[in-house]
């Protein structure tokens, strides 16, 4: 992997990041990637790259096992129909994405954006990028993705490293501060005219609602063709919120978010208000219905046996995904014209209710639509929004009733583990 002394536009303001840099919350990282690796290991699924990032995996619990089997089916799947709406002309941004492997894993099914770009902390970026100097199997993924040799930059002691090649970059940056994050992202080579789909697995949450906010304001302001696909922590206020709370605080991690914004209402509400057009959200059970398909729930049930029904069922209740997607007219017509079915139909037409959002529910704020919600889960649309929706909705929005079983119903994921209990056993509680 090749080296060089600069890459443009990126080092600006890495000093005043190193405050944000700090050691908690680069752990996560590694846990997360510690928790995969063990879930493949188990047959949960494949990921033959995953290993490249873990200096000795640890075998975690079934319980823990089936959790990220969810999230990686569930953000995997939103991925994938992003870039397959979206075509050749696809960008995938992954806000804070410690030593994820989607990128390795897209490639190698051929799912190849024109871009996909890694925002994290410096120290981060810096472990990440000696682990695929050091994985033959990662440089070769790079490689046969870009047709050239990436290259591997190094921003001095405590500004971390970057990677970049024609489809791939990994930068250190702030990603509270939309200033760092956009030329970040302009040194990557993201073009903002095209759209861009933003991740963040348990990220913003750590963040201070004003910068979060700011951080979603920026990207619908910047990007007239954007979505964004977030997975975190709600429900603060019960039993199993409290522990979740004190079990993250007992490691030096703080959910700065997770007051303002603690059901899917609240989410959905937020996401209107930064100028996302239109969205959904719901829990992990209800996310895992509309998302997963069944044959995989069953696979992953017979993986291994799983004893903590009771505790699956709170713990997924805890978790949200939440999708927004924001098109203007014209993305919606150049966009429709490449799919079929119910692509450039409104979500609404295409099986879904966003158009009851505009008729009933609660304000979304002033001007901003409205949102329609119960528990675990919500949607809403802006009152701006365009009239019919292009392919990015159509592909990226869950539909109210495939998420009928969300909640514990026949056949559904829940129902595979037994269902939704109604008293919640804090010890339960999981540590991201």
């Amino acid at each position: 992997m090749a080296s060089t002394s600069g890459f443009a536009g990126l080092t600006s303001g890495l000093r005043r990041h190193k405050a944000a840099d700090s050691g908690p919350v680069r752990a996560t990282a590694d846990d997360a990637a510690q928790c995969k690796a063990s879930a493949v290991e188990r047959g949960y699924f494949k990921d033959p790259f995953i290993g490249c990032f873990v200096d000795r995996p640890r075998r975690r619990s079934p319980l823990i096992h089936r959790g990220y089997f969810v999230r990686v089916a569930c953000l995997d799947r939103t991925v994938r129909a992003f870039v397959e709406a979206a075509g050749p002309s696809s960008q995938v941004v992954n806000l804070g994405g410690g030593v994820d492997s989607t990128f390795w894993r897209l490639a190698a099914t051929g799912c190849n954006p024109r871009k996909f770009v890694e925002l994290d902390l410096p120290a981060v970026t810096r472990r990440k990028a000696r682990c695929i100097a050091a994985a033959p199997l990662l440089k070769a993924a790079l490689a046969s993705s870009t047709g050239e040799e990436a290259t591997q930059v190094d921003h001095g002691e405590g500004n971390g490293v970057s990677v970049t090649a024609a489809a791939y970059a990994l930068c250190p940056c702030d990603i509270g501060d939309p200033a760092a994050v956009d030329a970040a992202l302009t040194s990557a080579g993201i073009d903002r005219s095209l759209p861009t789909l933003f991740l963040s697995e348990c990220v913003l949450i750590y963040l201070r609602p004003e910068r979060s906010d700011g951080l979603l304001a920026w990207i619908s302001g910047a990007f007239p063709a954007a979505a964004v696909a977030i997975y975190e922590q709600i429900l603060p206020h019960d039993a199993f919120g409290a522990v979740m709370v004190r079990n993250l605080a007992d490691r030096g991690l703080a959910l700065r978010s997770f007051e303002a914004y603690p059901d899917c209402t609240a989410q959905a509400k937020r996401l209107l208000a930064a100028g996302f057009h239109r969205c959904t959200v719901a829990n992990m059970l209800g996310a895992a219905e509309a998302l997963v398909p069944r044959p995989a729930m069953v696979a992953a049930a017979r993986a291994e046996p799983l004893d903590e029904v009771e505790e699956w069922s709170i713990m997924q209740s805890h978790y949200c995904l939440a999708l927004a997607v924001k098109e203007p007219d014209a993305a919606g017509a150049e966009l429709g014209g490449r799919g079929g079915g119910a692509a450039g139909r409104a979500p609404e037409e295409a099986g879904g209710r966003a158009g009851a959002a505009s008729e009933a529910g609660v304000p979304a704020g002033e001007g901003q639509g409205r949102v329609v919600g119960r528990r675990g889960w919500a949607e809403g649309r802006r009152a701006d929004a365009p009239a019919a929706g292009g392919v990015i909705a159509a592909a990226v929005l869950m539909r109210e009733e495939a998420m009928a079983g969300g909640s514990g119903g026949p056949g559904g994921a829940a129902g595979l583990v037994g269902g939704v209990v109604p008293a919640a056993n804090p010890a339960a509680a999981s540590n991201e």
